[in-house]
């Protein structure tokens, strides 16, 4: 839980400067190119659009943790065995749009919004679409890939 306190310390401390640094990258979205952390966001709503269970919980590190006004999970096995579960057959078409994105060292985030087609548990659509904000922060440790340290979801 120490590691999740430092984490948010920092995210909510880069997101108070006075602007940004040169580890940060801001812009439109169709001025921007793609950023390392949103083609880590793409990879994990393709696999989410999938139901790709096994491809989203590779991405994930063991100790990562899941926020949402719903719910808190923590733990890659919690989080599978739950969110990862439950949740994609709802939510379907997701869509992220990356508004921040910073990388320091050996940690990253990305800031922006999603949208996705809510769908009732006989499979139909709803009239209501999901729209949430998110905070992904990616983490790595010598010698792996990214992965997924903490998913906050703030819904409009």
């Amino acid at each position: 839980m120490l590691i999740v306190r430092m984490v948010l310390a920092i995210v909510l401390a880069a997101g108070s400067g006075s602007g940004p640094t040169a580890a940060s990258i801001t812009a439109s979205p169709a001025a921007r190119a793609t950023t390392m952390t949103d083609s880590l966001m793409q990879r994990f709503v393709d696999a989410w659009n999938a139901n790709d269970r096994a491809a989203m919980v590779a991405m994930l590190q063991e100790d990562a943790f899941f926020k949402s006004p719903f719910q808190l999970r923590v733990g890659r096995a919690e989080i599978a065995r739950t969110v990862l579960t439950r949740n994609p057959p709802m939510l379907r078409n997701s869509r992220v749009e990356e508004q921040h994105s910073t990388v320091h060292g050996d940690i990253a985030w990305s800031i922006g919004h999603t949208t996705a087609e809510v769908y009732d548990g006989d499979g139909h659509r709803t009239a209501e679409p999901f729209s949430a904000d998110y905070v992904f922060v990616f983490t790595r440790h010598p010698g792996e890939p990214w992965r997924i340290q903490i998913m906050i979801y703030h819904e409009q």
